[in-house]
């Protein structure tokens, strides 16, 4: 019972702590960057610059400096090569990037984007023909710190996708020095459709990237 009697009154305190500090916070919202279509990822460069790079689903990733000056080039530019993108709703694109641990020295950053079917050794993901391909592709910075070498691209990873949607992206490295990614199940809606398993899903598929990470 004293036990209880403990509980309840730091259980009160708290209450009246939380309280207390709500009415004190003043929150407001102000622009950092302007200029940008569709961004879907923000990292601070690990090089002691400031500067943060901004990744858009179009197909650039953008240079903000430490003063919130835009670069009027990208970081990054992958237009050329993404799929063209429905006007009105789509989720394909330039969807994640990460920095390597040691991007400071190496100059390596991973990025995962959607890119037109290939063939070549991919396989129809249960025998349904594919939409499109995500790419997991590394690059290196150029001699110029606000410019990528687009010709050093090495595709790690493709997986082929059924939809236009349900593409994930998310990119991180773990404390261990692994990269994740966060992939989606592959489309349509309620892991459901062309593309999935009709059992299961591709969630609950080990024999499926899909709505994996």
């Amino acid at each position: 019972m004293r036990k209880l009697n403990i509980l309840a009154a730091l259980t009160a305190v708290a209450m009246a702590f939380l309280a207390g500090s709500a009415g004190a916070l003043d929150v407001k919202v102000e622009a950092f960057a302007t200029g940008l279509q569709s961004p879907v990822d923000l990292k601070e460069v690990p090089d002691g610059s400031g500067r943060i790079f901004i990744m858009q689903q179009t197909g650039a990733i953008a240079v903000v400096n430490a003063d919130g000056t835009m670069r009027p080039e990208p970081f990054l530019d992958l237009r050329a090569k993404i799929p063209q993108l429905y006007v009105r709703f789509d989720e394909r694109g330039t969807l994640g990037f990460a920095f390597h641990p040691n991007y400071k020295d190496n100059g390596k950053f991973y990025v995962y984007s959607s890119r037109d079917i290939v063939r070549e050794k991919e396989d129809l993901l249960h025998e349904v023909f594919g939409h499109h391909t995500s790419y997991v592709s590394e690059f290196t910075v150029s001699k110029n710190p606000n410019g990528a070498d687009i010709d050093s691209e090495r595709v790690l990873m493709k997986i082929e996708q059924p939809q236009f949607n349900h593409n994930g992206g998310a990119m991180e490295f773990g404390p261990d020095g692994y990269l994740y990614i966060a992939l989606g199940d592959g489309g349509f809606a309620d892991d459901w459709g062309y593309g999935h398993n009709k059992k299961i899903g591709n969630g609950q598929d080990l024999s499926s990237l899909l709505g994996k990470i």
